[in-house]
């Protein structure tokens, strides 16, 4: 009879086991990049995946979200490219935005040489506040929605450090002539520049354990 209740017992727990282990795993722990060991999460990765391309737009997350010590109520998450700001006072869809560090790094920088570029070219669009944004850096700004990712162009194209560069609201671009055709024009890495700038404790940087 003890033989039997134990069998019993023993068949119950093998099923219970089976059962579990055909559950889905659980989705909610977001995306996860090994190359940083940080992952995006929530509403930052509704944003990240909103456009075509991400990683090379923002680049791989180098820290996870956490509260804006500069600013009550706001959560941020720095990528290679970007910073990420969450404001939950905002409606629902538009909380997520990208942070002026094109602007800030514009203004912080030591100005590089001028290029002419010929402003009534097909290949360029002079804006409101004068500046002209041209050929692949044209062509980058209007593939993603420039004005609503990228913000207003805050530099006409510059000489600097060997590379044409151009400062946006919230990104700076730069021709790098080592890359494919088509992919000549990218975001510069400035996020970690800020991070370092702004916040520069190192153990958010540090992977998740």
């Amino acid at each position: 009879m003890v033989h039997r209740r134990i069998l019993i017992i023993l068949l119950a727990v093998l099923v219970l086991l089976t059962n579990i282990s055909a559950m889905p795993a659980q989705q909610d722990d977001g995306l996860l990049f090994e190359e940083t060991g940080h992952r995006i999460t929530g509403e930052f990765l509704e944003f990240y995946n909103s456009v075509d391309d991400p990683e090379r737009l923002f680049g791989a997350p180098i820290t996870d979200a956490f509260p804006d010590p500069l600013r009550q109520g706001i959560m941020i998450q720095y990528f290679e490219r970007v910073r990420m700001d969450l404001d939950p006072s905002l409606p629902k869809g538009e909380r997520v935005r990208l942070a002026k560090l094109g602007l800030w790094m514009y203004d912080e920088a030591q100005r590089g040489l001028p290029v002419n570029l010929p402003d009534n070219n097909a290949m360029c669009r002079v804006f409101a506040n004068g500046k002209s944004v041209c050929y692949g850096f044209l062509q980058l700004y209007d593939r993603y929605n420039g004005p609503v990712l990228f913000g207003q162009p805050v530099s006409n194209v510059e000489y600097a450090n060997g590379r044409l560069v151009q400062y946006f609201e919230n990104v700076r671009m730069e021709w790098r002539n080592e890359m494919p055709e088509g992919q000549k024009v990218v975001i510069t890495e400035i996020g970690r520049i800020d991070y370092d700038r702004r916040i520069g404790d190192p153990w958010r940087i540090k992977p998740d354990l």
